[in-house]
């Protein structure tokens, strides 16, 4: 056989090769069409049902369970997909409702076998059916399934075990970690567990020795999300003493968390020069959550001092503390021996705080010359349906047709040698000004 006759068979037995697997897709596509249609032919008398179980009366509801748990075979493998759907979109009675349905029908049996399948699609296929449907015989299996060798697999069991509020879980979550299941997965699940189980924040609170630093901090911040009160002595412990300064930055954000009183010593020496800046910040952050009048002290030295973040976060605090924290930031505002930059923080919560309506109109205003003013702004004419009026300057109205606005655009300084338009206190003619003049 020659080389050219070699190419040519080749050749042919490769396009043989691509009719084939052509034909192949077509077929089985047209095949799965053809399933479909028929699954929805059947399916479609069917749907009332569906609605009266997601939505009907009690009544109405129980109606619904029996006939769908005695549909036959073929009826109930075209509606099961939708069955399953409803179970992460309704809840209470309609959710119990929908899980005896699968119950009865042995779904939730299947699914709990199916944990230990060898292909990975039915692991983690029955996986999130156990979780949506809350179904608490699965919580053992599921808790093996967390140290599957398939990752997906993983991440859903720890996501059904969330879903089924497992008090047992907690730590197997926590050494799930280690197994390449992500931190926000693991949180999640256990902030559902500890919200719905509060004497389970014993094993958060154990968990502060925790080997691994991600478990470890992650038991730290959903501690301080449930407000565990019970745990405040070993958070002011890892604040103060502990090695790792995430583990610190994390035990003082908890700390504002938990809102307790007896923590403010502790943020407060947090708060010190002498700490890393990140402790520090968060600190300052967690001791305005706490907003004593014992912290205002320490807010005005972190507010005179101006470090960023720090000094925002001090000065926050010192709104949240009422008039005697407005008055201390009023001092320092208008102390002229203050750094410029510490002023203008004090300044800027005052005016934070009263456009949240804590700060009076006038404790936010900034005494001071008319060169620290801000340029004034041009007001937007809104047309004569709006019933604006021309500056009473007695002046000519530039005319706005109807319908149209303006936009605002600042007044510009005059030219260097010529004469500015503007005078103190007036506008110039036929422009109306947005703001007082200074």
């Amino acid at each position: 056989m020659t080389a050219s006759t070699a190419l040519v068979l080749s050749l042919l037995a490769l396009s043989a090769l691509l009719v084939i697997l052509t034909l192949a897709a077509v077929v089985g596509r047209a095949a799965w069409r053809r399933r479909d249609r028929i699954q929805g032919r059947t399916a479609e008398p069917l749907r009332p049902w569906l609605l009266q179980l997601a939505a009907g009366e009690a009544e109405e509801v129980e109606e619904a369970v029996d006939a769908v748990s005695g549909l036959p075979a073929d009826q109930w493998q075209a509606i099961e997909p939708s069955v399953r759907a409803l179970l992460l979109k309704v809840r209470g009675d309609t959710h119990e409702a929908v899980v005896e349905v699968l119950r009865r029908r042995g779904v939730l049996d299947a699914a709990v076998a199916d944990l230990d399948h060898r292909r990975v699609r039915r692991r983690a296929l029955a996986a999130e059916t156990l979780g949506a449907a809350a179904w608490q015989p699965a919580a053992e299996p599921l808790l093996q399934r967390l140290s599957d060798k398939d990752e997906d697999v993983r991440v859903v069991a720890a996501r059904a075990l969330g879903r089924l509020e497992s008090a047992q879980a907690i730590p197997a979550l926590l050494g799930s970690i280690e197994h390449g299941v992500p931190p926000r997965v693991v949180a999640t699940a256990m902030l559902a567990i500890a919200e719905a189980h509060p004497h389970t924040h014993a094993d958060l609170v154990d968990a502060f020795a925790h080997p691994n630093p991600v478990a470890r901090g992650l038991a730290v911040e959903v501690v301080g999300l449930v407000g565990a009160l019970g745990s405040v002595t070993e958070l002011r412990r890892l604040l103060a003493d502990h090695d790792d300064l995430d583990t610190r930055i994390r035990a003082a954000r908890a700390l504002g968390r938990c809102g307790l009183p007896n923590a403010r010593e502790s943020l407060e020496n947090a708060c010190e020069p002498d700490r890393p800046t990140p402790l520090r910040a968060v600190a300052a952050r967690a001791l305005a959550d706490l907003a004593m009048l014992q912290s205002m002290p320490a807010f005005e030295r972190m507010v005179r001092a101006g470090e960023p973040r720090i000094a925002h976060y001090a000065a926050g605090g010192l709104v949240a503390c009422g008039p005697a924290g407005v008055q201390v930031l009023m001092g320092i505002r208008d102390d002229a021996a203050v750094e410029p930059r510490s002023r203008d923080i004090a300044h800027a919560a005052l005016i934070a705080g009263n456009l949240r309506g804590l700060v009076p109109d006038v404790a936010a205003q900034r005494i001071g010359s008319d060169e620290d003013a801000p340029p004034p702004v041009l007001a937007r004419p809104r047309g004569p349906s709006d019933s604006w009026r021309p500056p009473p300057s007695g002046g000519p109205t530039p005319a706005t047709r109807p319908g149209r606005v303006r936009r605002a655009i600042p007044i510009p300084s005059a030219r260097r040698g010529a004469q500015s338009d503007l005078e103190p206190g007036r506008a110039p003619r036929g422009i109306s000004l947005g703001v007082a003049p200074a």
